[in-house]
């Protein structure tokens, strides 16, 4: 072995330079690799064992820089703190603010690691996991004889083990791949809550069920995602005639590692998306399991991903990139992120495979689960793990419903392959949904998949996972101080004017108005998102505050009552239409654009038929009919853009580089 003089820092890897530019409060681009053990485990033991393996993986011993042009790892003296796990995973952590970009986690008998993707992909957390493991059960007295491919304490860690696998494996002027269109996403809103629903299946049951259509496992479970989420697509679909029904992919990550040799625990992971259009009719299970093995078995080849690699390494090593400030940087990074990634694809699955640890551990650790970082494009993530004989099927979920999760557990349930259902609640005995036959945790009231009431068997259930609202309290009270003082300073220079003048009369419809503003932005940083309650709010405020400013001028209510009330009724009235249509269109830009612009060609000729009524005494319109005769054929423009252009060749060929 090679022994690494390790530098005090170190750049980021090409592929992990693109995380810390993407963060957001739901999108940690944490992942989670736990094991259980048939014990409980004890905190001190893992914090013994933490500081015993941590040397072992020095790369991982580090802390997030910024840079003027870029992020950098700071090489650090510091140990992560076990943690109490809350079985919230993969939420409150911001790699930017936080010492180390992982952190261990124990609860019960389970230990866990988070890591940040900006550190490592799956490979190289679940090798620090069975490290993690290994140390403890060594300290708590099990003698393991053979550590296989698990690293060791007393071991030197290798140079190879920090090389750069897209710039040691990068190919100069070569074609791009190319570009990919937008795909369906699963419909609902994103919460701050990360919801895991877990599935629990016999490995020999979807193993053979995998032999019998002779393809993989992996090629079988993302046949039966694709199928779930055209059912979903379908239902979406089935009662809107004018739009065109977009491509559904799973992204499918792919360990670089068994393509090209390399021994880096950086990231080295690239994706294949496979891909069936709904547009040419409903595919069978078969057909899309025909398309979808044979699509892999083409996609994953060296001089494809050679292709991809390229791409990232000449953006991110071109002069123009480089020294690109890092406050711009970011921003482009995120819109590459969405352009060449999250638009792309429906949802992704990760499979880590089988694990496989030496036998004195097996012994002492019963299970491995493997979560998905949360991702707020695609609200729904899956994550595949085996061990001895059970396949983990793991979905992390932003959104606020289980459309993907039911559709999909549901098929397995119809091809013969028994599932349990977990969820992040607790609870010690089973049961069965009288509707769809799933094994279920005691302490769920509903079936996750088909909302069908369960009888209760367990009282007194503890629930573990609970919305952090602290964060976002926090937020808004910040944002409210800081619109206060910006208020606050016009307010007192209208205040010092009236003193020096002594004439307060004046300032009263200013101070009002400012009032006016300063409330309406509170109401809209408080319900954030929550437009239902934002519109309500409006539609009995400003009226109220129309009466109250023509009462206070003239002591008589008559342009509130002649042009403020009607007005205002009428813009609300759109407005509620607009933003139902809106609501209910799959994600379009386009054709939003098309009912805005007919949303306002119609509010334009009734506005100045209420004032030329008021005013001239009969209804008198002009102007407003020129307006119109150009938002309404614009807004045909729009749709008959969002026919043709959404076309994947039109794009291809706009796009190509």
């Amino acid at each position: 072995m090679v022994k690494n003089e390790h530098i005090p820092w170190s750049g980021m890897d090409i592929a992990a330079s693109i995380f810390p530019a993407t963060l957001t409060l739901s999108q940690t681009n944490l992942f989670r690799l736990s094991c259980d053990f048939n014990e409980p485990v004890i905190k001190s033991k893992i914090e013994e064992a933490l500081k015993n393996i941590l040397p072992r993986f020095p790369y991982f011993q580090v802390e997030l820089k910024k840079g003027f042009f870029r992020y950098f790892f700071e090489k650090t003296d510091l140990f992560p703190c076990v943690e109490e796990d809350p079985l919230c995973p993969c939420m409150d952590y911001q790699i930017k603010s936080h010492s180390l970009p992982f952190r261990v986690r124990v609860h019960n008998k389970r230990v866990a690691v988070e890591f940040s993707h900006a550190l490592t992909d799956g490979f190289g957390a679940l090798t620090f996991l069975k490290s993690l493991a290994g140390e403890y059960l060594t300290l708590c007295g099990v003698k393991i004889k053979d550590w296989k491919d698990i690293f060791h304490k007393e071991e030197t860690p290798l140079l190879e083990e920090e090389e750069d696998g897209f710039l040691k494996y990068n190919k100069p002027d070569i074609p791009w791949p190319p570009v990919i269109g937008k795909s369906f996403h699963i419909p609902g809103h994103i919460r701050n809550l990360y919801m895991i629903t877990t599935g629990i299946i016999p490995l020999s049951l979807i193993k053979n069920k995998a032999n019998d259509y002779k393809v993989s496992i992996n090629d079988f479970l993302v046949s039966v995602c694709m199928y779930a989420i055209q059912e979903i697509e379908k239902e979406i679909f089935s009662n809107k005639i004018f739009f065109k029904r977009p491509p559904i992919r799973v992204l499918v990550p792919v360990n670089m590692r068994t393509i090209f040799p390399s021994k880096t625990m950086k990231n080295f992971v690239l994706y294949v998306t496979p891909e069936i259009l709904p547009s040419l009719g409903f595919y069978s299970f078969e057909e899309i399991l025909l398309r979808t093995h044979h699509y892999l078995r083409l996609e994953i080849d060296p001089k494809t991903f050679s292709r991809h690699i390229f791409r990232s390494v000449n953006t991110s090593t071109s002069p123009f990139f480089r020294f690109m400030p890092l406050f711009i940087k970011d921003r482009f990074l995120s819109f590459f992120s969405w352009f060449y990634g999250e638009r792309t694809f429906t949802t992704s699955l990760s499979n880590l495979g089988f694990i496989k640890i030496p036998e004195e551990m097996e012994e002492h650790i019963e299970r491995f689960d493997f979560i998905p970082p949360p991702n707020d494009h695609t609200g729904v993530n899956i994550s595949v793990i085996g061990y001895k004989n059970n396949l983990n099927i793991n979905f992390g979920s932003l959104l606020d419903n289980r459309l993907l999760e039911s559709a999909f557990f549901k098929n397995l349930i119809k091809l013969g392959i028994s599932v349990k259902i977990e969820t992040n609640i607790k609870g010690e005995k089973n049961m069965y949904c009288p509707s769809c036959g799933v094994e279920l945790d005691s302490s769920l009231e509903t079936c996750p998949l088909c909302s069908t009431k369960v009888e209760q068997k367990i009282k007194n259930q503890t629930v573990f996972l609970q919305e952090n609202t602290k964060d976002r309290k926090k937020r808004i009270i910040i944002a409210s101080l800081f619109i206060t003082i910006v208020f606050l300073i016009p307010a007192l220079i209208l205040l010092s004017i009236s003193h020096l003048k002594e004439n307060f009369r004046w300032a009263l419809i200013p101070l009002l108005s400012l009032s006016i503003v300063w409330f309406t932005i509170l109401i809209i940083i408080i319900f954030f998102r929550q437009w239902k309650k934002i519109l309500l709010f409006f539609l009995f405020f400003i009226p109220l505050i129309l009466l109250f400013l023509d009462w206070i001028t003239d002591k008589v209510f008559g342009w509130s009552l002649y042009f403020g009330l009607p007005i205002t009724g009428v813009f609300y009235l759109i407005s509620f239409i607009t933003a139902i249509i809106i609501k209910k269109i799959p994600g379009s830009l386009r054709l939003r654009l098309a009912v805005l612009c007919f949303a306002c060609g119609t509010f334009l000729p009734i506005l100045e038929a209420i004032i030329s009524l008021n005013i001239l005494g009969k209804i008198n319109i002009g102007w407003s009919l020129i307006c119109s005769s150009v938002l309404f054929p614009l807004g045909g423009l729009f749709i008959i853009m969002s026919w043709i252009i959404s076309g994947s060749i039109i794009k291809n060929k706009i796009f190509k580089p």
